[in-house]
């Protein structure tokens, strides 16, 4: 709704030819936005103080999600003896003595199957695992923090990531841009201190996002 130097223009050309004739409520209102100064910088300063909260949410529950869902599964015991018990099987079909095996391996659990009953190899992991190990859980109860890593589209979090810094650029640009025309000390120094927290929240974010690494 912020008025344009053409309409703004027309309005007052329209007071000057006509100063008895009273203005609309519309071109009231717009006169009105056109009278404070810097008010681009002050809105665009404004909602990102409003929104930041909300934006920086959306980034780091799942950031902090992804490095917490790391480190229950890198101690989670029913893990380790999933992985233990298909390296067994491996070997043992491959007649090897490995001691570990690439990740993609994983994708294979459910597409291999024995000759004879033509049971898939997830299966038969489960029935071992029963056996020799009944403690064990079904995982997904264990790892909250990945389950709900899943469902994130993590490009989407980093170009969120992205525009919530270039934001915060902006941010301090308007702010010089505001300073320049009318502002109370106060009210300056709060909006100086809201965009250095800013700012080093953003980093601790970033540094985060880069520790994780792509998922």
């Amino acid at each position: 709704m912020t008025p344009t130097e053409e309409e703004k223009q027309r309005i007052q050309d329209a007071q000057l030819a006509d100063p008895d004739l009273p203005l609309g409520s519309a071109e009231h209102f717009l006169l009105s936005l056109a009278s404070i100064s810097a008010l681009t910088p002050r809105l665009q300063l404004w909602a990102f103080k409003l929104n930041y909260e909300a934006l920086e949410k959306e980034i780091a529950e799942p950031l902090f999600d992804l490095k917490l869902g790391m480190e229950q599964l890198s101690s989670n015991q029913s893990f380790r003896r999933i992985l233990a018990t298909l390296l067994a099987i491996g070997n043992f079909l491959n007649g090897s003595q490995a001691k570990g095996f690439e990740l993609s391996y994983l994708e294979k659990v459910v597409q291999v199957k024995d000759t004879v009953h033509r049971q898939t190899l997830l299966h038969h992991t489960c029935c071992l695992l029963l056996e020799n190990y009944p403690e064990c859980s079904d995982v997904y109860s264990e790892v909250p923090a990945i389950t709900r890593s899943s469902k994130v589209d993590f490009e989407l979090l980093s170009e969120n990531l992205v525009q919530l810094e270039r934001r915060c650029k902006a941010s301090w640009e308007s702010l010089k841009l505001v300073t320049k025309h009318e502002m109370k000390v106060v009210l300056r120094n709060k909006l100086t201190e809201f965009l250095k927290d800013c700012t080093q929240r953003i980093i601790i974010l970033k540094v985060v996002h880069r520790r994780t690494g792509d998922p």
